[in-house]
Protein backbone atom coordinates (compact mmCIF):
# COMPACT_ATOMS: atom_id res chain seq x y z
CA UNK A 1 0.00 0.00 0.00
CA UNK A 2 1.45 3.37 -0.91
CA UNK A 3 1.21 6.44 1.30
CA UNK A 4 -1.54 8.05 -0.80
CA UNK A 5 -4.08 5.24 -0.50
CA UNK A 6 -6.66 4.93 2.25
CA UNK A 7 -7.14 1.83 4.41
CA UNK A 8 -9.65 -0.60 2.86
CA UNK A 9 -12.40 0.14 5.42
CA UNK A 10 -12.11 3.92 4.85
CA UNK A 11 -12.22 3.42 1.10
CA UNK A 12 -15.34 1.24 1.44
CA UNK A 13 -17.17 3.95 3.39
CA UNK A 14 -16.85 6.40 0.49
CA UNK A 15 -19.65 4.68 -1.41
CA UNK A 16 -22.01 5.06 1.55
CA UNK A 17 -21.13 8.74 1.91
CA UNK A 18 -21.64 9.20 -1.85
CA UNK A 19 -25.04 7.53 -1.58
CA UNK A 20 -26.06 9.65 1.39
CA UNK A 21 -24.92 12.90 -0.26
CA UNK A 22 -26.57 12.10 -3.61
CA UNK A 23 -29.85 11.07 -1.95
CA UNK A 24 -29.99 14.19 0.20
CA UNK A 25 -29.15 16.37 -2.82
CA UNK A 26 -31.98 14.68 -4.71
CA UNK A 27 -34.41 15.29 -1.84
CA UNK A 28 -33.43 18.97 -1.78
CA UNK A 29 -33.79 19.19 -5.57
CA UNK A 30 -37.22 17.53 -5.50
CA UNK A 31 -38.45 19.72 -2.63
CA UNK A 32 -37.08 22.95 -4.11
CA UNK A 33 -39.07 22.62 -7.35
CA UNK A 34 -42.54 22.96 -5.83
CA UNK A 35 -41.33 25.62 -3.38
CA UNK A 36 -39.83 27.72 -6.18
CA UNK A 37 -42.94 27.22 -8.29
CA UNK A 38 -45.11 28.43 -5.41
CA UNK A 39 -42.84 31.45 -4.85
CA UNK A 40 -42.68 32.36 -8.55
CA UNK A 41 -45.45 35.00 -8.33
CA UNK A 42 -43.64 36.68 -5.43
CA UNK A 43 -40.32 36.53 -7.26
CA UNK A 44 -41.92 37.96 -10.42
CA UNK A 45 -43.41 40.85 -8.44
CA UNK A 46 -46.82 39.19 -8.05
CA UNK A 47 -47.71 40.06 -11.64
CA UNK A 48 -50.09 37.97 -13.65
CA UNK A 49 -48.33 35.60 -15.97
CA UNK A 50 -49.16 32.66 -18.11
CA UNK A 51 -48.42 29.47 -16.24
CA UNK A 52 -46.55 26.78 -18.11
CA UNK A 53 -45.53 23.66 -16.28
CA UNK A 54 -43.00 21.33 -17.83
CA UNK A 55 -42.85 18.05 -15.93
CA UNK A 56 -39.64 16.77 -17.48
CA UNK A 57 -37.58 19.93 -17.83
CA UNK A 58 -35.31 18.97 -14.90
CA UNK A 59 -35.40 15.24 -15.50
CA UNK A 60 -31.71 15.19 -16.47
CA UNK A 61 -30.96 15.78 -12.78
CA UNK A 62 -32.99 12.74 -11.83
CA UNK A 63 -30.88 10.60 -14.15
CA UNK A 64 -27.67 12.08 -12.71
CA UNK A 65 -28.93 11.18 -9.23
CA UNK A 66 -29.93 7.72 -10.48
CA UNK A 67 -26.44 7.02 -11.85
CA UNK A 68 -24.83 8.22 -8.61
CA UNK A 69 -27.26 6.13 -6.55
CA UNK A 70 -26.64 3.05 -8.71
CA UNK A 71 -22.87 3.40 -8.32
CA UNK A 72 -23.14 3.94 -4.55
CA UNK A 73 -25.55 1.01 -4.06
CA UNK A 74 -23.48 -1.36 -6.17
CA UNK A 75 -20.27 -0.50 -4.28
CA UNK A 76 -21.94 -0.53 -0.85
CA UNK A 77 -24.08 -3.64 -1.34
CA UNK A 78 -21.14 -5.81 -2.41
CA UNK A 79 -19.45 -5.22 0.95
CA UNK A 80 -22.54 -5.09 3.18
CA UNK A 81 -22.38 -7.73 5.92
CA UNK A 82 -26.10 -8.40 6.17
CA UNK A 83 -28.68 -9.45 3.64
CA UNK A 84 -31.14 -6.94 5.13
CA UNK A 85 -28.88 -3.99 4.32
CA UNK A 86 -28.27 -5.31 0.78
CA UNK A 87 -32.00 -5.76 0.22
CA UNK A 88 -32.70 -2.30 1.67
CA UNK A 89 -30.18 -0.69 -0.65
CA UNK A 90 -31.47 -2.42 -3.79
CA UNK A 91 -35.17 -2.06 -2.89
CA UNK A 92 -34.76 1.67 -2.20
CA UNK A 93 -32.89 2.10 -5.48
CA UNK A 94 -35.73 0.25 -7.24
CA UNK A 95 -38.35 2.60 -5.75
CA UNK A 96 -36.27 5.62 -6.70
CA UNK A 97 -35.73 4.39 -10.28
CA UNK A 98 -39.41 3.53 -10.69
CA UNK A 99 -40.33 7.04 -9.55
CA UNK A 100 -38.00 8.51 -12.17
CA UNK A 101 -39.35 6.34 -14.97
CA UNK A 102 -42.95 7.23 -14.03
CA UNK A 103 -42.31 10.96 -13.56
CA UNK A 104 -44.35 11.88 -16.66
CA UNK A 105 -47.48 10.45 -15.05
CA UNK A 106 -49.90 13.05 -13.75
CA UNK A 107 -50.31 11.48 -10.33
CA UNK A 108 -48.76 11.58 -6.90
CA UNK A 109 -47.23 8.09 -7.26
CA UNK A 110 -43.93 9.10 -8.95
CA UNK A 111 -43.31 11.75 -6.30
CA UNK A 112 -44.01 9.31 -3.48
CA UNK A 113 -41.69 6.74 -5.06
CA UNK A 114 -38.90 9.31 -5.52
CA UNK A 115 -39.13 10.56 -1.93
CA UNK A 116 -39.48 7.10 -0.35
CA UNK A 117 -36.63 5.74 -2.48
CA UNK A 118 -34.35 8.65 -1.57
CA UNK A 119 -35.16 8.42 2.13
CA UNK A 120 -34.71 4.63 1.99
CA UNK A 121 -31.31 5.06 0.34
CA UNK A 122 -30.15 7.49 3.03
CA UNK A 123 -31.32 5.11 5.77
CA UNK A 124 -29.77 2.02 4.18
CA UNK A 125 -26.42 3.76 3.66
CA UNK A 126 -26.45 5.04 7.25
CA UNK A 127 -27.25 1.53 8.54
CA UNK A 128 -24.44 0.15 6.40
CA UNK A 129 -21.98 2.71 7.80
CA UNK A 130 -23.07 2.00 11.37
CA UNK A 131 -22.98 -1.75 10.88
CA UNK A 132 -19.54 -1.69 9.25
CA UNK A 133 -18.24 0.39 12.16
CA UNK A 134 -19.52 -2.11 14.72
CA UNK A 135 -18.57 -5.20 12.72
CA UNK A 136 -15.13 -6.63 13.39
CA UNK A 137 -15.01 -9.03 10.45
CA UNK A 138 -12.01 -8.37 8.25
CA UNK A 139 -12.77 -7.78 4.58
Amino acid sequence: MNNLSLPKEEEDKKSDWLGIAASIACLIHCAAGPILLALQPLIAGATLYEHEHHHNENSIWHYVFLVLALLAVWLSARRAHTLGIRLGLWASLGLFALGIFLEGEHSLLPTLLLYSGSIGLVMAHVFNLRHSRSCHISH
